[in-house]
């Protein structure tokens, strides 16, 4: 009977989980997502991110119906990059790229219309004055630009409901966006879906976002998981390197 009973309340818990989890309006979620940002207006804070992406070739049956002898080995990626932000001063970034043919390290740093760039840990600073673009460039740049895919999407919006995220109570939003596109090059189909997670604190701070997307063609997947975390620290300072 208590065997019985324990079984009852559990199933009663996973629904009371799973019934959170709402469809909603874009307009709602936009607007949740805009208001997030308002709690580090003027503030220092950082962003951390980092994403994990795959690509494989999918073996293919020849006129025989013999699968392909040479299948190459996913392709993995790692990609992770830290933001710090001072409003009205500038940014520090840092850009890693680790591959098995390529592993690179890029550092940024912008102060007013300077801009500082190295390469590695150790490499040499070089200095940069940046280029406003005016109006009338932006619109003859873009009107140089061929599009080739054709793409369609279908967006929907949900509230999750709620989990602990370290150590306190979030909400957690989702869009997941399902799309077809078609390369006029050569007419081939691709298909993708994509899930952005947005978790947000009972104040309405955006803590997180996650995002896992898909991408697969006729005869390759490609699948990436990214993470950015958001956070504030008043100690954040950004100077110009020596």
């Amino acid at each position: 009977m208590k065997n019985i009973l324990a079984l009852a309340f559990l199933l009663f818990a996973s629904f009371g989980v799973f019934g959170q989890e709402t469809i909603i309006k874009q307009s709602e979620f936009d607007t949740i997502f805009k208001n997030s940002f308002r709690w580090r207006s003027g503030q220092p804070y950082r962003e951390t991110r980092t994403q994990e992406s795959v690509f494989e070739v999918l073996p293919q049956n020849d006129v025989s119906d013999v699968p392909t002898k040479f299948i190459p080995p996913p392709r993995k990626t790692l990609i992770r990059s830290v933001s710090e932000h001072v409003p009205g001063v500038g940014y520090r970034s840092v850009f890693e790229f680790d591959a098995a043919s390529l592993k690179k390290r890029n550092e940024t740093v912008k102060i007013g219309d300077k801009t500082y760039t190295r390469e590695g840990e150790n490499g040499e600073w070089t200095e940069t004055i940046t280029r406003i673009v005016k109006p009338a460039d932006a619109i003859r740049i873009r009107e140089n630009v061929t599009v080739k895919t054709g793409i369609e999407i279908e967006t929907e919006y949900k509230f999750l409901g709620n989990e602990i995220f370290d150590g306190q109570n979030v909400k957690v939003y989702a869009k997941i966006e399902n799309s077809k596109s078609i390369d006029s090059r050569n007419n081939r189909e691709s298909h993708h879906v994509t899930t952005t997670k947005h978790f947000y604190a009972e104040n309405g701070k955006l803590l997180k976002t996650e995002s896992v997307k898909e991408i697969r063609g006729e005869n390759t997947v490609g699948r990436f998981v990214a993470k950015t975390l958001y956070e504030i620290d008043p100690s954040i300072k950004i100077t110009a390197p020596q």
